[in-house]
């Protein structure tokens, strides 16, 4: 798909943008720390460039990275529902349903299965899930995660507990959602206070992810 094609190519322009902007910065601290008289001097000039590199590199790859995930997700669940309109499909409903239609990819599943006798395979289904999931901490929490040092109170969600260097955290994070994270290098701790830290690779992966399963999918439905 010609979509895909262009978030592809975004993907590897940032990409670009990010390395130019490391190499620039790295190349400017190298001329200033040689410069540096005294041990006050390099560690004034190790903060102003330890600062001005996450701001200019790490912080913006970050942010726009997981801007990259929100869009793919909203892309995917867009062309899902597309799909069943392209079929046009529909849904018989009796006079006393009341059903519960759900929405984006869960609206999308649904007419597939019931409109026109197709289940989205499980691997892609199961996937698309987990990054659901993913999108919905990003939008709603942003990419920091707070934990505790005490387990959650009777009652409330269970979380996943993680061990670091003797130390144990609990994150309101389900289990299976969390070894999806790790899986992808995508959940690191720093203290109490977990980061959701997207990266090229998997957003590589996202842009295979959906060529993969729009093919399958045009494939079983016969959509040329």
């Amino acid at each position: 798909m010609l979509e895909i094609e262009r978030m592809a190519t975004y993907l590897k322009t940032l990409e670009m943008v990010v390395a130019q902007e490391d190499k620039r910065i790295s190349e400017m601290y190298a001329r200033d720390i040689e410069k540096a008289q005294t041990e006050e001097e390099r560690m004034v000039v190790e903060d102003y460039y330890g600062d001005l590199w996450w701001e200019s590199v790490a912080g913006f790859q970050q942010y726009w990275l997981a801007s990259f995930v929100v869009s793919w997700y909203a892309f995917v669940e867009q062309r899902l529902l597309d799909i069943c309109a392209h079929l046009e499909l529909t849904i018989t409903l009796k006079p006393l349903d009341n059903p519960k239609l759900g929405k984006g990819i869960r609206l999308a599943r649904r007419f597939l299965k019931e409109s026109a006798g197709y289940e989205i395979p499980k691997d892609y289904w199961d996937e698309l899930v987990f990054i659901g999931r993913l999108r919905n901490i990003i939008v709603h929490s942003g990419l920091k995660v707070k934990g505790s040092y005490l387990p959650p109170e009777e009652g409330s969600p269970k979380g996943v507990q993680v061990q670091v260097q003797g130390n144990t955290f609990y994150y309101p994070i389900e289990e299976n959602l969390h070894r999806y994270l790790v899986k992808h290098g995508l959940f690191q701790q720093v203290g109490v206070i977990a980061e959701i830290t997207p990266t090229f690779e998997y957003c590589e992966h996202l842009i295979s992810f959906a060529k993969g399963m729009f093919s399958r999918l045009f494939t079983d439905l016969g959509i040329s």
